[in-house]
């Protein structure tokens, strides 16, 4: 090759080349990545053979979806290195959100090494609620729909879940039943909300029941009674399929007590559709029995004995008479009657029992044998025995699992009970049990280690549990407190087994730890029908972060800060345990709820109490709530509250919004107009005067799930107006208010902060825990000439809750002062009051000293609440169980109330109650009845005690 041509040829190969690059920077090619929840990873593989970086990162959907979080699913963005395995990881993730159906990648190089990426992603149609219209068992309808929300809509199975709708009202009686159907789509979500109305027609009744039998004659002696038993049941009722089977099995299980056995039946139904009527036929398909006769029983009827003796292992049908006669005897021997005796006389068809019960055997006193004198056992162990007197077999066999379990727990790992007698006594039929018990040596811990984690061993429960007795109950503790431990530091699939070693006595455990993977929080994946608010501020509401440590609790305080909300239908969150990556994804599905609702609602009220017991009258109340959940796509929500009654008026409108400062602050604004009418003395008709409150506020509130803290900013107008003119003066004096703030509108602008720790088991019925609450309140006037009425308002209250053996021990201290030099100036609404069901219960509400005299026109002498700037308020309770659902308090209230600072903060004028008062535990919180005495009375008109009725504990 000459010299001309080799230069020819470099600069054809380089003019080759230079397209070659040009052609591979231009390439954008679209690739099918994922589809239908498979993730093509050889696709992937050839588009990534090596690391590539990162020049943009753009995306594409058929939904509304926030760049932010398509940033977080992803984890890759501008700048970072590419490689297959980090986008079969984004896939990964981007499939738990179970909404694409397919996601393609068109990918640019734009230098040497360097690409553009951009995901073009397709969505499928998901549910996003179903709504019933027309019928009242909606949740039972929905449960018939065998889509949830955020599934893919499959129209196969919404017919499928329209046949089972159909059913369930055949079923219920609804043969004309039909059903409309009607879709709302939003396309910003792709998601579906399907209404599904109802029209139920008229139910059917149960026209006429005929009953049929394979064998007539046997069944002609029972025939006449089983359909008029059913009959009676059934006949004119409304059709229910399952009140129907209910009353079959019922029928079923009378034929096998009159010997009819292995009953088959067949239910054909005839329905009416003109007349709304079903008739019903019954076959039963039986086989004829022996019938059992049973004579001389008085402690069991004979519906007892067939139902026992049907229940045993042989049926009836195969079980020789004189069998049968000892399985009797064995159930009568049980209850104590040790000389039961049962006589058998067959004859062709049926069979006599002719049952000698004797007399029953009672136990009158028991006895232990041991080496350890412990009389108490028997009577802690056997006190059911001995109350019930006569003997029982399953009793005496609960007590003596009971006295092992006591020995056990006490230390004597081997005791077993050596021999138990019956000992006749001088009277007939009474005997002392003498029981017999090898308890052998008493067991004490030796040493406690935990294999690897020795520092561990140092710890409270293990070290005091050293050289004590030995308890079964120790042992679960601490396995119990090593799984908390473990769990805390994000290992919550541990398994914790114990290797127990004896020597003499003297018992060695040996704790062995397998920690299992180590949890960590992954991403959190929102799924569901959410565009509540910016991606960030839902991250930043959350406790935890990716990479910390697993805890169980940071997922049950994101459900309640979501749940304040008040804007999601649903919530479900939850871990995502199939990955295999150590750092485990957050999946949490978040349904909204209606953007709109009204609720109306109408009822009647008592009036104020008059003379204690009686009451003024009944009066109406109407309300409305509307409601408006987000409305700006901030998680927001406006509230309106309407309450109208004889003696109150109540206008309130809240929005609600969080993450104005940062992600942890509600934000709320309120607008409110209230008037109340407050009936100031007992035995009044009238009220005493009308309180009406207009103002706005705006408040923050910073919330964790021990610590509260709010701050409250805005403006209040304050008017007393007093209705009857003619005592008007008499009114003010005994309320100690100055007349010329009456009927006065007094502008206040106002600042109230709040802090509360709250550290409790069950905030309903606490037992273990305390609570700590104080407030300051200060309103200024704006006005110069209403400068009397400056106050400022401090309130500190802290509650204890003690947990004892068997009870709870409750304590609550308050005290409250007003910082201003008059009393009279400071509105009546805004003092301090004690008596009532959550201060003094001895004294009605707010009826505590200091009071007012107050005389009416016929001379009668009223006392009415006063108030106080000071007040001092201890209560002490002891909450024990009593039966089940039911429990008592012992309580002693006592208080202090002071007009002017601290002058009537003496001992003498210490007010007390002494009471108590039973709980009913309730789906809505405990039922209180507590009654209380005074430790005084200050009045003769005045009564020694109180008594109160309500929800909810004392404090």
């Amino acid at each position: 090759m000459s010299h001309q041509e080799l230069h020819y040829f470099i600069i054809a190969i380089a003019i080759s080349y230079s397209y070659l690059l040009c052609a591979q920077l231009n390439r954008d090619e679209h690739h099918l990545v994922f589809y239908n929840g498979n993730i093509k990873e050889k696709v992937i593989h050839d588009i990534f053979p090596a690391d590539l970086h990162i020049s943009e990162v753009t995306y594409k959907t058929d939904i509304m979806m926030q760049e932010e979080e398509f940033l977080y699913l992803i984890d890759f963005n501008r700048g970072d290195t590419m490689s297959a395995p980090k986008m079969i990881s984004a896939i990964e993730t981007l499939q738990k959100k179970n909404k694409f159906s397919a996601i393609f990648l068109s990918v640019r190089y734009v230098e040497v090494g360097s690409v553009t990426i951009n995901f073009t992603i397709h969505s499928f149609w998901t549910i996003k609620t179903i709504k019933i219209h027309g019928f009242q068992a909606k949740n039972d309808l929905s449960a018939c729909y065998i889509m949830s929300k955020g599934d893919c809509f499959d129209k196969k199975k919404h017919q499928l879940s329209l046949l089972k709708i159909r059913e369930f009202l055949h079923q219920n009686g609804y043969y004309n039943c039909s059903l409309r159907i009607r879709f709302d789509h939003t396309v910003t979500t792709k998601s579906v909300t399907v209404h599904i109305y109802v029209n139920r027609g008229k139910q059917c009744t149960i026209r006429s029941i005929r009953v049929n039998s394979n064998n007539k004659e046997a069944y002609k002696k029972i025939q006449q009674e089983s359909l008029s038993r059913l009959e009676q049941k059934l006949l004119s009722q409304k059709y229910t399929k399952n009140v129907l089977l209910q009353e079959t099995e019922n029928l079923k299980k009378d034929l096998e007590k009159n010997g009819f056995l292995h009953i088959k039946y067949r239910l054909k139904e005839h329905v009416d559709h003109k007349n709304s009527c079903v008739d019903l036929t019954l076959i039963l398909i039986l086989q004829p029995k022996k019938k059992y006769l049973f004579k001389g029983n008085h402690f069991f009827s004979e519906k007892e004995l067939l139902e026992q003796t049907i229940e045993c292992d042989y049926s009836l049908e195969l079980l020789p008479s004189t069998l049968l006669a000892e399985e009797i005897i064995k159930i009568y021997q049980k209850k104590g009657f040790w000389n039961a005796s049962v006589v058998i006389q067959n004859q062709k068809k049926d069979c006599d029992l002719i049952i000698k019960e004797g007399d029953r055997v009672s136990i009158t006193d028991i006895k232990i044998c041991t080496t350890q004198e412990n009389t108490t056992l028997a009577e802690e162990c056997f006190a059911k025995l001995l109350k019930n007197r006569w003997y029982d077999d399953d009793i005496y066999s609960q007590a003596l699992h009971t006295l092992i379990n006591a020995y056990i727990q006490d230390g004597f790992l081997s005791c077993i009970i050596t021999d138990s007698t019956f000992i006749k006594t001088d009277k007939d039929n009474e005997y002392t049990l003498l029981i017999t018990v090898d308890e052998g040596y008493r067991h004490y811990f030796d040493s406690i280690t935990i294999d690897g984690y020795p520092e561990l061993s140092q710890k409270d429960i293990f070290k005091n549990a050293e050289k004590s007795v030995f308890s079964a109950s120790v042992i679960e503790k601490q396995q119990e407190w090593l799984k908390s431990y473990f769990k805390n530091k994000g290992y919550p699939h541990i398994r914790i087994s114990s290797d127990i070693k004896t020597d003499n006595n003297n018992i060695s455990i040996t704790w062995n730890i397998d920690k299992g993977e180590k949890i960590r929080f992954g991403k959190t994946i929102v799924t569901g029908s959410y565009t509540a608010f910016p991606f960030s501020s839902l991250l930043s509401v959350l406790p935890y972060q990716k990479g910390d440590i697993w805890n169980e609790e940071a997922l049950q305080q994101t459900f309640k800060t979501l749940k304040d909300f008040d804007i999601f239908e649903s919530i479900h969150i939850f871990p995502d345990y199939s990955s295999s990556s150590v750092e485990k994804p957050i999946i949490c599905n978040l349904n909204l709820d209606d953007p709109y609702e009204i609720r109306a609602r109408a009822g009647l009220e008592l009036q104020h109490v008059k003379k204690y017991q009686t009451f003024n009258g009944i009066a109406y109340k109407v309300g409305a709530t509307a409601v408006i959940r987000n409305p700006f796509f901030k998680a927001d929500i406006i509230r309106l509250d309407f309450d109208c009654a004889q003696s109150h008026r109540e206008i309130i409108g809240i929005y609600k919004r969080p993450f104005f400062f940062t992600s942890r602050i509600m934000g709320t604004w309120k607008v409110y107009s209230i008037s109340y009418d407050q009936p100031g003395f007992t035995g009044s008709v009238n009220d005493l005067y009308t309180l009406v409150q207009n103002g706005m506020l705006y408040g923050l509130e910073y919330k964790t799930p021990w610590y509260k803290s709010e701050c409250l900013f805005g403006c209040e107008g304050m008017k007393i107006s007093i209705k009857n003119s003619f005592l008007q003066d008499d009114l003010i004096k005994a309320i100690n208010f100055k007349p010329q703030l009456v009927d006065q509108m007094i502008p206040f602008l106002y600042i109230e902060p709040t802090l509360m720790l709250e550290n409790l088991d069950n905030p309903i019925n606490p037992s273990k825990g305390f609570l700590t609450l104080l407030s300051l309140k200060g309103m200024i006037p704006f006005q110069k000439k209403y400068k009397e009425a400056l106050f400022c308002k401090i309130l500190y209250e802290q509650s204890l809750f003690i947990p004892l053996k068997y009870a709870v021990l409750a304590l609550r201290m308050r005290c409250g002062h007003i910082l201003y030099r008059e009393l009279s100036a400071i509105i009546p609404s805004e003092r301090f009051y004690l008596g009532g069901s959550h201060s003094l219960r001895g004294y009605e509400a707010d009826l505590a000293p200091p009071l007012g005299i107050f005389v009416d026109e016929e001379t009668k002498e009223h006392i009415v609440p006063r108030g106080g700037r000071s007040m001092c308020n201890i209560n002490f309770e002891l909450r024990f169980p009593i039966i089940k659902q039911v429990g008592g308090v012992l309580f002693n209230d006592c208080g202090l109330l002071s007009s002017d600072m601290y002058a009537d903060f003496r001992p003498e004028n210490i007010l007390g109650a002494t009471g108590c008062g039973i709980r009913f535990a309730t789906p809505f919180g405990p039922l209180r009845f507590d009654i209380g005495w005074k430790w005084r009375r200050h009045m003769h008109c005045e009564r020694s005690y109180a008594w109160f009725l309500t929800f909810g504990q004392a404090f």
